[in-house]
């Protein structure tokens, strides 16, 4: 009986055991995500660097880079910079750990701080996290040089920063007229989105800078089309210094035609490279009288010509006023409209809806019309609150071979319909106009506000000014002389201003020449200054406002 019991026990337990191994078992048997522990997010370390980083009197052909997980190199050719540049690029390998840059035999100048910045090109095999700003630095001379040069770059005409340019650092080189173009520099770096730089280990010495939007990448400044900035005569570093740089593109040389356009028939444009007074005419003397041109007899760089009767070629000879340059052209002609489907294009001299200030209503053609056959009467002007208005009261004239200006009298601040009646107007090739509406409104004095600013000047010269709008167009241009100073303040007023904000540009006029002048590299002449006013001007409209800049504050 004993016996029974004792086996009695044994197997409760021994069952009571099971569940709970079970238990236990299943537990641990749960499915659920695995886990690696936290996120990589920290870059590689340097462990050890053989030589030492800032090793002095260095004289090896090797130099190791160890780090404390495996990592690898992103975009070396153009992450890589080495200061000053070496005749050969070094080799950079990585294995596993670590990076072996190999100098390949070649002659490291005495007494030179090198450094080997490498940008975002190191990072983690696995995670991709980037060692930024690592560099490693030794000198062939007893010491490690450490003075900077800091600075920015940034558009000589709207100051806005450049990014991207490569900032050049010649260092005890004479300067000469074509340098930039013709020899490399010692030091270069590059321009971040800010448009700042910064060169590190420099020694006591003279330096000439330059940036340029290097575009083919060789070092060099090669004219047009790249942009350059120069700070101008050499600098004698002796302590940690700035140096802001004004990029500007270079006139051209030589003016020369860019593009011509040929787009539909009967008229076309020819762009120049920079603005000139043109002379053109045809080759075939008998042609002349076919062609007009516009924008012959003032400065500026797009041409605009209407011809008729004119069929396959029009040869031109394009003769430069001021200048000795002479191009022919020969312009294949566009095929003319088919004159049963096609249709005159006709626009009217407005602005967002609205006719400019104290203009006539002007009618644009895209081609020469023929300015005999015009019928008046098929034109219809009316408006629901401007009563005295008859259409009968409509006169005209051609202003050239495209433009009829309407003469009737239109009063301010009223909104007006103008209908067009199918065939009114006709073009040489005797294609007309289908029925046209156009809708337009007369702007009133009350829609303009003014402007008086009263510009303060430590330096009393000539200035040029120009009033902006958002989009940095200029809506207003004055030319101000010295001799409108008086105890260094001037008063310029800007009227018939439509409701906005505006800005300020000041241009240090130099050359007392009305206008701003870009730089030259060839004889190291920089541009002439500009200064935009931080300052905003809120237009309101029938609204006086007054402001006073002062150069001294932008």
């Amino acid at each position: 009986m004993t016996i029974f019991t004792c086996n009695m026990q044994n197997r409760l337990m021994i069952k009571a055991l099971c569940c709970l191994a079970i238990g236990l078992f299943s537990q641990c048997a749960q499915i659920g995500p695995l886990t690696g522990g936290d996120k990589d997010l920290l870059p590689p370390k340097l462990k050890e660097a053989i030589p030492a980083n800032k090793t002095t009197n260095f004289h090896e052909q090797e130099i190791i880079l160890k780090f404390d997980e495996y990592i690898k190199l992103n975009d070396a050719s153009n992450q890589i910079t080495i200061m000053p540049e070496l005749k050969l690029r070094p080799e950079f390998e990585v294995q596993g750990k670590e990076i072996k840059i190999k100098l390949l035999q070649q002659i490291l100048d005495p007494g030179i701080t090198y450094r080997i910045d490498f940008g975002k090109s190191i990072a983690d095999m696995h995670e991709g996290n980037v060692l930024e700003n690592f560099a490693y630095v030794f000198s062939t001379g007893p010491m490690i040089d450490t003075m900077q040069i800091r600075g920015s770059v940034s558009n000589a005409f709207d100051n806005k920063p450049v990014g991207g340019a490569s900032v050049l650092l010649f260092q005890n080189t004479q300067w000469f007229d074509s340098l930039v173009f013709k020899t490399k520099a010692n030091y270069v770096v590059k321009t971040n989105s800010a448009g700042d730089f910064h060169f590190n280990n420099l020694q006591p010495s003279r330096y000439l800078i330059y940036a340029i939007d290097d575009k083919n990448k060789n070092g060099l400044y090669d004219g047009e089309p790249e942009q350059v900035a120069l700070l101008g005569p050499p600098m004698d570093l002796k302590m940690d210094t700035t140096a802001d740089l004004k990029m500007f593109k270079e006139e051209s040389a030589k003016n020369y035609i860019k593009k011509t356009g040929m787009n539909a028939y009967g008229y076309g444009q020819i762009i120049l490279s920079k603005a000139a007074k043109l002379n053109i005419t045809t080759l075939d003397p008998q042609q002349q009288k076919n062609l007009y041109c516009l924008n012959t007899q003032r400065l500026s760089d797009t041409t605009t010509f209407f011809y008729k009767g004119i069929n396959d070629t029009l040869a031109l000879l394009v003769q430069n006023i001021h200048g000795t340059s002479n191009d022919t052209l020969k312009l294949v002609i566009p095929k003319k409209p088919n004159i049963k489907t096609a249709r005159l294009n006709v626009n009217i001299n407005e602005d967002q809806g609205k006719l400019p200030y104290h203009q006539n209503l002007v009618l644009s053609f895209q081609n020469w019309m023929d300015t005999s056959v015009y019928n008046l009467k098929a034109l219809n002007v009316s408006s629901k609150t401007d009563s005295s208005l008859k259409s009968t009261d409509i006169k005209a004239r051609w202003r050239n071979v495209y433009q009829l200006e309407l003469l009737m009298p239109l009063k301010e601040g009223q909104l007006y319909k103008l209908k067009i009646d199918k065939g009114a107007f006709t073009n040489l090739e005797g294609i007309s106009n289908d029925s046209l509406i156009f809708q337009f409104k007369t702007y009133a004095k009350t829609d303009f506000g003014k402007f008086n600013l009263k510009l303060s000047v430590t330096r009393q010269q000539n200035y040029v000014l120009h009033l902006m709008n958002e989009r940095e167009e200029v809506v207003k241009e004055v030319a101000l002389p010295y001799t409108a100073f008086k105890a260094g303040l001037a008063m310029v007023s800007f009227s018939e201003l439509l409701p906005a904000v505006y800005s300020v540009k000041i241009i240090f006029d130099n050359n007392e020449n009305k206008k701003w002048d870009r730089g030259d590299a060839i004889i190291s002449r920089l541009p002439e200054p500009v200064i935009i006013s931080r300052k905003r001007i809120k237009i309101v409209a029938d609204w006086e406002t007054e402001e006073q800049i002062s150069l001294g504050e932008k």
